[in-house]
């Protein structure tokens, strides 16, 4: 049986896998630092979050 060839397999679906959700999770950080207020609120309370930073 071949068992050394299905781990590499299994390590490089692994790795790949894991660079997809690495990707993933960047394209939903900058969604979310795209996102802009839609209301008044929502501007002002961003407003003192960059004024507190």
């Amino acid at each position: 049986m071949d068992t050394l060839g299905r781990v590499e397999k299994f390590q490089k679906s692994r790795e790949k896998a894991r660079l997809v959700t690495t990707q993933k999770i960047k394209k939903e950080q900058t969604k979310e630092q795209r996102k802009r207020p839609t209301n008044l609120r929502e501007m002002l309370e961003l407003a003192k979050k960059q004024a507190s930073s």
